[in-house]
């Protein structure tokens, strides 16, 4: 089974927006900002920045651990 859904996600300390998809228990993230330190995700999450730096959450829940591939 596939689990597909997306979602908005408002962050008001950063005054930015950003988008993610859900599948199957992953997310992929697109932001115009650096995810470290702004987006909490878990380990093997995406994030896509407008630039096209991909990001792979690597470390932990929090919103660090986001490494540059």
């Amino acid at each position: 089974a596939c689990n597909i859904g997306v979602n908005y996600v408002d962050s008001i300390n950063r005054g930015e927006s950003s988008y993610f998809v859900r599948l199957s228990g992953s997310r992929i993230f697109e932001t115009a900002l650096n995810p470290e330190g702004f987006i909490e995700a878990n380990p093997g999450d995406l994030c896509l920045r407008s630039t096209g730096t991909l990001y792979v959450k690597e470390t932990g829940t929090s919103n660090t651990g986001w490494i540059v591939k």
